[in-house]
């Protein structure tokens, strides 16, 4: 429906710059068409648009330096295609969508496709899509943010099990990313984060961090505050309780200063056993 910039640049080149679109509403009428496109347009700007009716794309973004784009409400209205959703970034160094609500009235595949770099998504929520945001499916994403991700699709007949607010996929390289803030309200099937390159879904409520690093000796670094993954913990006493076995392979530091200094879970869970 809107294009931003001219769309015809030369291999490479960029021919516009500074475009922003504020207070609007575009209602698409149940077509299957995409909202606004940028392409070729940097530091380009959207504040305050509602997109209604789009069974396409709402924000198609492919260029590099964009945004941010701020206070953008999805509605895909009566219906919605598998296909349909809120935003395709594929463009690099972004400033970021802050604030952001997608809603599907039947089920859809992925809200928000994150396939590029150093780009944040915050203050989003999510309703009737199987994926909230789904990272790395068509292309490359490193050195991404996501914060405050809101999945609020509840399972129905409309909306069919599983749903994952936040899930990383593992066709393309994914690495350096930072989840803060991300939480369900489906219960059930629901997934707060399912990450392929490490096999793990977390189906806690809530998740105040889940970081991924890079892979190395046929893991990765990662670091999270849901004790349903294998992560690193501190306290000034020995370990209590028994640990799952989603959590094997974590460690816990005593700082106490008596007794072991270090503890891991074991695999298959059970009682955490001194290092040293």
């Amino acid at each position: 429906m809107i294009q931003m910039g001219l769309g015809n640049c030369p291999s490479g080149d960029y021919c516009d710059a500074g475009i922003s679109i504020e207070n609007l509403m575009l209602d698409g009428f149940s077509l299957n068409i995409n909202g606004i496109g940028n392409a070729t347009t940097l530091s380009s700007y959207i504040d305050h648009v509602t997109m209604y009716r789009i069974l396409g794309t709402g924000l198609v973004i492919s260029s590099q330096n964009w945004g941010p784009y701020t206070n953008i409400t999805f509605d895909s209205g009566p219906s919605a295609l598998s296909t349909t959703t809120c935003a395709n970034i594929t463009g690099p160094n972004g400033l970021g969508i802050h604030g952001l609500t997608c809603i599907a009235i039947t089920a859809a595949n992925a809200a928000v496709y994150l396939d590029s770099s150093s780009n944040s998504i915050e203050d989003v929520r999510i309703a009737g899509f199987l994926d909230g945001v789904l990272v790395g499916s068509q292309g490359a994403a490193q050195s991404n943010v996501l914060l405050n991700i809101f999945g609020d699709t509840i399972i129905s007949t409309n909306t069919p099990s599983p749903v994952n607010v936040i899930h990383l996929s593992g066709l393309h390289t994914v690495t350096d990313i930072s989840i803060m803030g991300v939480n369900n309200v489906g219960g059930g099937s629901d997934n707060t984060i399912k990450d392929d390159l490490t096999s793990t879904t977390l189906a806690d409520p809530y998740v105040a961090m889940y970081v991924l690093g890079k892979s190395a000796n046929g893991g990765y670094s990662r670091f999270t505050t849901s004790p349903h993954a294998a992560t690193w913990g501190s306290g000034a006493s020995t370990p209590s309780g028994a640990c799952g076995a989603s959590s094997a392979g974590s460690l816990y530091s005593n700082t106490s200063g008596t007794g072991a200094a270090l503890w891991v879970c074991p695999v298959g869970g059970g009682s955490w056993a001194a290092i040293r």
